[in-house]
C-alpha cells in the first residue's frame, strides 16, 4: 500500500512538472521570450523537432500580436471619430 502511495505521489509530481514546462512553453510563445524558448530546446528530444513545432507557432503568435495591435489602434481611432460625430450632432441639435 505504501509503495502504491509513493508511486501516485511520484506520478503527480511528474505531471505537475510536465504541466509547468508546457505552461512556460506557451507563455514564451505568446510573449516571444527567447530565453525560455532556449531552455525548452534542451527539454525537447531533438533540435529539429523543437524547430519543427515551435518556429511556426512563434511566427503565428507574432502575427496575431501584430494584428491585435492594429485592431486596437483602429478601434481607438473609430472611438475618437464617434465621439467627434456625437459632439457635432449635439451642436446641431442645440441650434
Amino acid at each position: 500500500m505504501e509503495s502504491a502511495k509513493y508511486e501516485i505521489a511520484k506520478l503527480k509530481k511528474a505531471a505537475r512538472k510536465h504541466a509547468a514546462i508546457h505552461a512556460k512553453y506557451y507563455k514564451s510563445l505568446w510573449e516571444g521570450n527567447a530565453a525560455v524558448e532556449a531552455q525548452l530546446n534542451s527539454v525537447v528530444d531533438g533540435h529539429s523537432q523543437f524547430h519543427t513545432w515551435t518556429v511556426p507557432a512563434i511566427k503565428e503568435a507574432k502575427y496575431i500580436r501584430r494584428i491585435n495591435m492594429q485592431l486596437r489602434a483602429g478601434n481607438k481611432a473609430m472611438r475618437k471619430q464617434i465621439e467627434d460625430l456625437k459632439a457635432q450632432l449635439s451642436q446641431l441639435h442645440a441650434k
